[in-house]
């Protein structure tokens, strides 16, 4: 039901950007959200993409965003280029 997942998509978007946010250090950060990379390329493998489309709004999203090293590191942007790329309606 649509109701249902639009709430595990914000649970998820939320934990995303909770794991990531609460790493006391930047290299811990750009650790957590590597795995999420790794995570929502797995996710497209299995077909999730609902979960694919959480994990990547979660990173996308200001807070994380606004961390550069997170932002700009080339495997992060490599990987939400390419999920740009298949889920734009251009």
């Amino acid at each position: 039901d649509a109701y249902q997942n639009t709430r595990f998509f914000n649970q998820l978007f939320s934990t995303v950007q909770a794991n990531i946010l609460k790493q006391t250090s930047a290299k811990e950060q750009l650790k957590a959200a590597k795995f999420f990379i790794e995570v929502m390329k797995e996710c497209r493998t299995l077909g999730d993409y609902n979960s694919y489309l959480s994990i990547l709004a979660a990173l996308k999203s200001t807070p994380i965003h606004r961390l550069s090293y997170i932002a700009n590191d080339p495997e992060i942007l490599k990987e939400i280029e390419f999920a740009d790329s298949i889920t734009s309606r251009e």
